[in-house]
């Protein structure tokens, strides 16, 4: 939706125009509002939650150079837990989540397009013990803030149940994060990178404040189309690239 605009005027756009946000279905948006407003301002910077997973044993996709370098500037802010490769296994991310109002997954995921079941993020583990759609929805994260999902496909559904949020994106949301950054289909290593640099530059790392994660993802994802090279021409390398929540 977000793309929507006059294909002979590349500044007209809806993006251009609006700041979008999504919601899964009333009820949580009606739930994200009330979660934000009940919570107080944070007097300290939050610390953020950064799983990063390069490379996947057995997973057959091919690895993510620029994850390293994604989760690395994040991992440097103060308080950073960072769980990387071999640390980012289920038990552990699940155990961490509670204690983190602000995480950031930077690794492959499996979209839910083959039913809610097959939905999963990438972790070391996932042979053996996969972190499922159905494990995140579950969890109930009063504190929880601001999920970024810097992987593929984290919004994507069988057409069925389109309606119904069963996706990993919806997932985090129905966990308890109020924002939710996902994607609709497979995205580029490189541009996955440039978005996160340019989102955390708009949302500002130092003082986070949850509540601009939209209008960041909207310049980030405006600065990209913009101005990064063969970037414009090609609305499957910017467009995946949602906020979900009020």
């Amino acid at each position: 939706m977000d793309t929507a605009g006059d294909a002979g005027d590349a500044g007209d756009s809806l993006l251009d125009r609006a700041v979008c946000s999504y919601a899964p279905t009333v009820n949580s948006l009606v739930h994200a509002r009330r979660r934000g407003a009940a919570r107080p301002d944070r007097p300290e910077p939050a610390a953020p939650l950064v799983v990063a997973v390069p490379a996947a044993p057995g997973s057959g996709s091919p690895p993510l150079d620029g994850v390293r370098e994604e989760a690395g500037r994040l991992a440097r802010l103060p308080g950073a837990r960072l769980l990387l490769a071999e640390d980012a296994v289920r038990q552990s991310v699940l155990d961490a989540l509670p204690r983190h109002a602000w995480a950031h997954f930077a690794c492959h995921a499996v979209g839910a397009l083959s039913g809610a079941a097959a939905g999963h993020v990438v972790l070391h583990d996932h042979a053996t013990a996969p972190l499922t759609l159905s494990d995140i929805a579950r969890l109930r994260l009063p504190d929880a803030e601001l999920a970024y999902l810097s992987a593929c496909e984290t919004t994507s559904a069988r057409r069925e149940f389109a309606d119904e949020a069963l996706h990993i994106t919806g997932a985090f949301h129905m966990a308890g994060f109020t924002h939710v950054v996902g994607t609709l289909w497979a995205v580029a290593d490189d541009t996955s990178l440039e978005v996160s640099d340019r989102f955390y530059a708009a949302f500002g790392t130092a003082h986070p404040f949850p509540g601009r994660s939209a209008h960041a993802l909207r310049e980030a994802v405006r600065g990209i189309r913009d101005h990064a090279e063969g970037v414009r021409e090609n609305p499957s390398l910017w467009a995946p690239y949602i906020h979900v929540g009020p």
